[in-house]
């Protein structure tokens, strides 16, 4: 329940949410938008962020499908994470989204709500990242569709009054030979400490982690080492080496063991994808 008055408006289109938008901004007031609502309503409950107006996306049906054509999988923003992990297409994905909460939480986070959400891990967002995945995003300047590489950093680049439609990857790398773990503090619920999620494309294999970071991360030039030479342990080193980002120490966990987490998973991902090529 929300302590104060505010304004709900439900969207049939992805139209209807944009103008629903503008209108409620040119007269002044914070409006949002509104899919899964884990987060947004808990830090409205708490004071923590008070939008005066919620554009409800969850009955536009094109943000409510998966669907898959012209050798591409889209998943709609307002996809729950319950409904992408039955789904199945993308293996990766399954397995990432399944690691997020228990299943009567996942069965309200939706897709667009995990990646554009608050909480800095994003985990749904590392098997599109490492897929060379798209989004499409729509908003008061039309709709557009750019590459995560172009798009994301540290969080999707949504512009005011954006809204995100879709996450697309190419059917060609649904079936490739992939590998997750995450590590947890606690082993109840509990958020990441790591996630890394890992994909042997034809031009090689490819990471992306979260958890040990403050935000997801996927470095191409630091993903040669994990082709070269060396043992697995030896580029697993250079991998993490190669990163230009500081790993995270906080009171959940200092950097020192990210890292250890971050060199074993990084190994063992290597050595498990070379003996499944």
């Amino acid at each position: 329940m929300i302590a104060y008055d505010v304004v709900y408006v439900r969207a049939d289109s992805v139209d209807e949410a944009v103008t629903a938008w503008q209108q409620a901004h040119a007269d002044g007031l914070k409006p949002a938008y509104l899919s899964g609502g884990t987060e947004l309503l808990t830090a409205a409950r708490e004071n923590r962020n008070r939008p005066d107006v919620l554009v409800d996306l969850k009955r536009i049906g094109a943000l409510r499908s998966v669907t898959e054509s012209e050798g591409t999988l889209r998943v709609g923003a307002c996809v729950t994470l319950t409904e992408v992990v039955e789904d199945g297409r993308f293996g990766l994905l399954s397995r990432a989204a399944g690691g997020i909460a228990d299943r009567s939480v996942r069965n309200s986070i939706t897709i667009g709500g995990n990646v554009c959400g608050m909480l800095p891990y994003r985990e749904a967002l590392l098997p599109f990242l490492v897929a060379d995945g798209s989004a499409t995003v729509a908003g008061p300047d039309g709709t557009r569709s750019e590459t995560l590489e172009q798009l994301f950093s540290k969080r999707l680049l949504l512009k005011p009054g954006e809204l995100l439609v879709s996450l697309s990857v190419p059917s060609a790398l649904l079936r490739a030979a992939c590998w997750y773990r995450r590590r947890e503090r606690d082993a109840r619920v509990d958020y990441p400490l790591l996630t890394l999620c890992a994909l042997a494309a034809p031009g090689g294999r490819r990471m992306a982690v979260s958890g040990a970071f403050a935000y997801p991360l996927r470095d191409r030039p630091a993903e040669a080492a994990l082709n070269g030479n060396g043992s697995p342990g030896e580029r697993a080193a250079a991998f993490v080496a190669g990163l230009p980002n500081a790993i995270r120490s906080d009171m959940r966990a200092g950097a020192g063991y990210r890292r250890a987490l971050l060199l074993r998973a990084v190994e063992d991902a290597i050595i498990e994808l070379e003996a499944g090529s």
